[in-house]
């Protein structure tokens, strides 16, 4: 099957899509390191988040690719009140929000590969393994050898691995970055 793609947008200035990375394991951080534009952290102590911008940095230089090339978000929250107590009272609200045993559960049940609502979040878990296929992602296609880099394709990945931005290009971005609008605060 042929596929031709009419773009409904005007291409954007880096060329082509800005590539995220999050995960935190030896696979993860090369995954980062070889194609990544930008990679999530979750490192939120000091020290572990210096000695994981340095193995970043490492495995960066193992694939050829500048220190620079990379950018790390820090995983922060940020929790704004009038008052110490205020914001702390804020953090617990949203902290018991996000902890459901409904979400708990739907959690769990991408690595059993079933439904758990059945279950009680507070009992024993199944009594069946995980299943294997839920544990693995599978793997992007691989790129045609022969099919020219400015293709159309008809697969995902087709056109893998695409060129890196030149630091010309990266530098005519805005200076100013825009801002999302803040979120409601909670219930009171």
């Amino acid at each position: 099957m042929d596929l031709t793609v009419v773009p409904t947008l005007p291409r954007s200035r880096q060329g082509c899509p800005v590539l995220f990375q999050a995960g935190d394991s030896p696979g993860g951080r090369d995954l980062a390191a070889r194609h990544a534009d930008v990679v999530f952290s979750a490192n939120t102590e000091y020290d572990k988040a210096v000695a994981y911008a340095t193995d970043i940095r490492s495995r960066l230089a193992a694939y050829g690719r500048s220190p620079d090339s990379l950018r790390i978000l820090p995983g922060a929250s940020v929790i704004v009140g009038a008052t110490a107590a205020e914001a702390t009272e804020r953090a617990e609200w949203l902290r018991r929000e996000q902890l459901t045993l409904q979400r708990a559960i739907g959690f769990l049940e991408q690595y059993w590969g079933k439904d758990l609502s059945a279950y009680d979040p507070h009992g024993p878990s199944p009594t069946s393994n995980p299943t294997r296929a839920s544990w693995t992602r599978p793997e992007a296609p691989s790129p045609s050898p022969t099919a020219p880099a400015n293709s159309t394709a008809s697969a995902p990945g087709a056109n893998w691995p695409r060129p890196r931005t030149s630091p010309s290009t990266a530098s005519s971005w805005p200076s100013t970055p825009k801002t999302a609008p803040s979120p409601a605060p909670p219930p009171k």
